[in-house]
């Protein structure tokens, strides 16, 4: 038992129910197990590449933007190495091709907050997307907070 199941015990009376208790966010966020996120990851993998394939076409074609090119191929290699770990982790976001998204929880990692967690990251991702400034303004003032209280990133983001 791990400890936050007997923190869990001890704060409620009932052991934790990873089904149960994240059965209030139900079409939000789905639960999955790592062999099902394993093999999604292929076929979403697949679709990033030929994306990326049809991006790279436009690298130094002589019209287009290669500002946008570069940042779209950046963006693909991200997602596609953030796919590849998928099934390493205890949650993500998928997005869809469609512009909507979805909350993965690995059921085989039952972790407390993670539908949570995954959630800020989506409404984060929306109400910081492309804006840099915030988006560096809000970084700093994370780890500005983080480190006054003691936390785990002091040295790490250093200039």
């Amino acid at each position: 038992m791990s400890l936050f199941e007997i923190i869990y015990r001890t704060a409620f009376g009932k052991d934790f129910n990873f089904e149960l208790e994240y059965k209030p966010i139900k079409g939000k966020a789905t639960t999955v197990s790592a062999e099902q996120i394993a093999e999604s990851q292929l076929e979403t993998i697949a679709m990033l590449e030929a994306e990326l394939e049809e991006i790279s076409r436009f690298k130094n074609d002589g019209k287009t933007d290669q500002k946008l090119v570069d940042k779209l191929i950046k963006n693909y290699q991200q997602q596609i190495n953030d796919v590849k770990q998928a099934d390493l982790s205890f949650g993500y976001v998928k997005h869809n091709k469609d512009g909507s998204s979805e909350i993965i929880i690995n059921k085989d990692k039952p972790k407390f907050g993670v539908a949570e967690h995954e959630f800020l990251h989506k409404v984060l991702a929306r109400t910081l997307k492309g804006d840099n400034i915030l988006q560096k303004n809000l970084g700093e003032a994370f780890v500005q907070h983080v480190n006054s209280k003691g936390g785990f990133l002091k040295n790490i983001y250093k200039d």
